[in-house]
């Protein structure tokens, strides 16, 4: 739900003082934050669900069912075990998380999902255990599910019984129907966040959600208070059902997907192209028919909880003229976007944004671009809501916390997610909001792969659906409205068209001009399926990239699964949850077409749903007749073969990755190699996987660094070169030794290789064993000790066995063998054996060899070698720091 930091949350009035200078450091924090990684590249897809529960408990006697508010003491037991595994080493495989109500817990995979195509395969399975693992920790009568609970608000709702106190003063809510009781009380976020929202508001939120008008619904339908309430009486609307607490909208489940872009560029343009189709999965996705166990004419949480959390004064909503407030805001904080963030794309951003000219020009001072600076000056017009008295003063260098007090308040249908400041293995990525969760770890799973999927055909085909933000603004009304799916047209682009100007392309102009031909009215079954005629649909496109792709036999039966099951959702051949949800309502022997569901109703759809999800039984109606062939592990003949066409591809990309061309003295070589010993049983990551890793991503370091700061091109050619056959006698570095690489006009100024594990130094036996002159070993110890300033153990010490690279150091050509103390301990445990793979590194250990090699590479080249050479000590030690620093091991974001 957001940030959840440790500490004495302060009050609405005790907040207001500080809203001036919370929100000029989060804007420093982010332009901090921003110029630090915006040059970060190269990161791989990696994605992961997030899926909310409904904890609920039967009264089979009654035949009533309520929720159960056990939330913290589940969160307590699974949290435990997972520090338990942290603590013996054992991965987790799921991760639980405090939501907003007490009846609430989140959980997502215990690491993300990551590039491979046989993900696809593991994710329903994840869900499927992740359900299990709550399950067994459930009480006689208990069960859990993924749904919007139907019957929030009512009368007795909750286990152990609560009550509203809608007259105290003190209380979070004062709601006439949701409790405090019910909010979740293990982090004071979240009471403290509802009283807040009411604070600012200066009344409790309003939320009106239009009655289904059945033939026996009350003509106007009001809807009546279970006590007299003046806000009631003030803002309750004729044939609506009222609704008062943020608990009716934060108190829903969700689906969320959040996936990392290779960099920040693929990140903002991924938010846009996904951006329309938000409302496409929105009424796709449909779960949400039921309110305060009465029908409602939408099918969807989404204006549900956006009225839920509305914090905007009654100047800002427009009621009254302005005075205290700056703006009249059309928008509550939960909304769709209201403009799309990459630089092509503002000639589609039809809305005019509110904002802070000051803040927006903090940010142009800080070297950020427009769009960008008026998407998160927009974000800025928000007050902070939760801000605690421990952590008002911040270090604006090393902290976000101020940033994401508001960026994490902004609940919008995509979400622009920076990377964190303190943790290196996470990249720049996107949240996908809009999906309403399913009742089943099928549908789940179907709709997370699909929008995945949908984001490598986008970057793929470089494809663009961009339309007028201001149409998907309306498509986000339309998606919530009854049967949208096969009742409602959206605004889209009627025929494929080519971004020129995506990521890859490294083009900087505008798109072309909008064209109001080029966006039509559709139907979700022609924007899925296609529409016959010029626009092929979102699943074709899906399957013309899996075409091209290499996908094992179970992930490719699984993913079609997935992708006929969603083109029947589309077509109407399968039901959405609301649209099965409201035909159990009507065809119920108790249900008096009043719009009303009562107690009997409610358990015996909870029931029936209940069944379903644990599959007991089976409903064609929602799920068709598909089974996947989910598993619980990649296997390792398919893991082999994908990540050697992963390998083979970025080989193919080689030439120009391995090698960076010297500015002055091209001819001089100085070479960062490692070698390839797999021959037999595992992966070769101990030798050498891991220094071949080392060798390439510190070759794009400097290159990176180079077109940061045009200082740092380098002098001499830097290249990386990958042996074969080293354990067989050297064969391929001698081959490459005797086949040119010492003939003609080249000449190898320094050579390295890294072959005992690219393991971080974790004590002064971490060395690296150099061959060359006197005055050479003076000039690397030097180096060495700008190293050691950053808390890295190593030493220097003599050799005259080089390995691979014996052949040039015999030449009298400068080499450096790099042996890490962790390298000597464990490398026979897994040299050669089934268990040497690339998860034995942990995390730091590839970043932390990198940023050495890096940084002798980088300082070598230079000259440092030759006796003549003359740079002051002071801008060795400043270039040294810099290429180690552009990797972020996190010992460098402590400086």
């Amino acid at each position: 739900m957001g940030l959840l930091t440790k500490g004495s949350p302060l009050t609405w009035d005790e907040t207001m003082p500080y809203v001036d200078y919370i929100k000029k450091h989060g804007i420093a924090q982010f332009i901090t934050l921003y110029h630090r990684l915006k040059g970060r590249q190269g990161d791989q897809l990696k994605w992961g669900d997030e899926i909310e529960y409904t904890v609920i408990k039967y009264d089979h006697e009654k035949k009533k069912v309520r929720v159960s508010l056990r939330a913290e003491e589940l969160l307590n037991r699974l949290q435990a075990e997972e520090q338990v595994n942290a603590l013996v080493g054992t991965e987790n495989r799921f991760l639980w998380r405090p939501e907003f109500a007490a009846y609430m817990v989140e959980g997502t995979p215990g690491v993300p999902y990551g590039g491979l195509m046989a993900c696809f395969n593991i994710v329903e399975s994840n869900m499927i255990r992740r359900r299990a693992e709550i399950v067994r920790l459930l009480k006689k009568d208990e069960s859990v599910l993924s749904i919007s609970f139907p019957a929030l608000g009512t009368f007795d709702f909750t286990v152990p019984e609560s009550k509203v106190s809608p007259e105290d003063e003190n209380g979070a809510g004062r709601s006439i129907f949701f409790p405090d009781e019910a909010i979740f009380g293990g982090h004071p976020r979240f009471k403290n966040l509802v009283k807040n929202i009411r604070g600012r508001r200066g009344e409790k939120v309003a939320i009106n959600v239009p009655v289904f008008k059945d033939k026996n619904t009350a003509s106007p339908f009001i809807d009546k208070s279970p006590v007299p309430d003046a806000d009631a009486q003030r803002n309750a609307k004729p044939d609506h059902i009222y609704m008062d607490h943020m608990g009716f909208g934060m108190g829903c489940c969700c689906l969320q997907v959040t996936f990392q872009a290779v960099n920040v560029e693929e990140a903002r343009w991924l938010y846009d192209q996904l951006t329309p189709v938000t409302p496409i999965l929105l009424a796709l996705s449909a779960a949400t028919p039921i309110f305060k166990s009465y029908l409602a004419d939408v099918d969807s949480r989404w204006d549900i909880i956006s009225a839920s959390v509305d914090d905007r004064t009654a100047e800002e909503r427009g009621l009254i003229p302005l005075n205290k407030s700056k703006f009249v805001l059309e928008k509550s904080r939960y909304d769709s976007t209201d403009c799309y963030i990459y630089p092509c794309s503002v000639g589609y951003n039809d809305i005019p944004l509110e904002y802070e000219e000051s803040i927006y020009q903090q940010l142009r001072d800080g070297d950020i671009d427009k769009p960008l600076a008026k998407h998160i000056a927009h974000m800025f017009i928000r007050d902070p809501l939760q801000v605690y008295r421990e952590r008002l003063e911040q270090d604006d260098t090393k902290s976000t916390e101020h940033f994401e007090t508001i960026q994490s308040s902004n609940w919008m249908n995509m979400r622009f997610k920076p990377p964190p400041p303190d943790a290196s293995e996470i990249g720049w990525r996107v949240e996908f909001r809009p999906t309403e969760v399913q009742l089943t770890d099928f549908e789940n799973a179907a709709y997370c792969c699909f929008v995945v999927l949908l984001t490598r055909v986008i970057v793929s085909f470089r494809l663009t659906f961009l339309l007028p933000i201001s149409k998907v603004t309306e498509n986000m009304k339309r998606a919530q409205k009854r049967d949208a799916v096969l009742r409602e047209k959206f605004f889209f682009r009627r025929g494929l068209a080519n971004c020129d100007t995506a990521p890859d392309t490294k083009k900087t102009a505008n798109c072309k001009t909008p064209d109001d031909n080029n966006v039509v009215e559709m139907s979700i079954q022609e924007i899925i399926n296609g529409d016959g005629h010029e626009f092929p649909g979102l699943v074709p496109l899906i399957r013309q990239f899996l075409d091209s792709a290499d996908v094992d036999v179970d992930t490719r039966c699984t993913i079609s699964q997935y992708l006929n099951f969603i083109q029947k959702r589309a077509s109407g051949e399968i039901q959405t949850l609301a649209h099965w949800m409201r035909d159990f309502v009507h065809s119920h022997p108790a249900y008096n077409q009043d719009s009303h569901v009562n107690d009997e109703i409610v358990y015996d759809l909870v029931k029936s749903m209940d069944d379903i999800s644990r599959g007991v039984r089976h409903c064609e109606k929602l799920l068709g007749c598909f089974r996947s062939k989910t598993d619980q592990l990649i296997p390792l003949a398919v893991r082999r073969a994908e990540e050697s066409l992963i390998i083979g591809k970025a080989l193919r990309k080689a030439s120009e990755a391995s090698k960076t061309q010297g500015s002055t003295y091209p001819s001089e070589i100085v070479l960062l190699s490692a070698h390839m010993d797999s021959w037999d049983v595992g992966q070769g990551a101990i030798d050498d996987g891991g220094g071949m890793a080392v060798a390439w991503h510190a070759l794009n370091v400097i290159k990176h660094l180079a077109e940061r700061d045009r200082r740092f091109r380098p002098k001499r050619t830097l290249r990386a070169v990958f042996w074969t056959a080293e354990e067989q006698g050297y064969f391929g570095s001698k081959i490459y030794y005797n086949n040119g690489s010492t003939k003609g006009a080249e000449k190898f100024f320094f050579v390295s290789e890294s072959d005992q594990g690219a393991f971080r130094p974790s004590n002064w036996n971490s060395v690296l064993r150099f061959q060359g002159n006197e005055f050479q070993m003076k000039k690397l110890d030097e180096i060495v000790k700008i190293i050691n300033n950053y808390g890295i153990p190593l030493s220097v010490l003599e050799s005259t066995d080089q390995g691979d690279i014996g052949f040039w150091a015999k030449e009298g050509v400068p080499s450096v063998s790099y042996e890490p103390d962790k390298g000597a301990n464990y490398y026979f445990y897994f040299h050669h054996t089934e268990a040497d793979y690339m998860t034995i590194f942990n995390d730091g250990d590839l970043e932390y060899t990198t940023a050495i090699f890096a940084a002798l590479a980088h300082i070598i080249e230079l000259g440092v070698f030759f006796e003549h050479f003359v740079e002051e000590q002071r801008t060795l030690r400043r270039r040294g720091f810099d290429a180690m620093e552009m990797i972020r091991p996190k010992i460098f974001q402590e400086l």
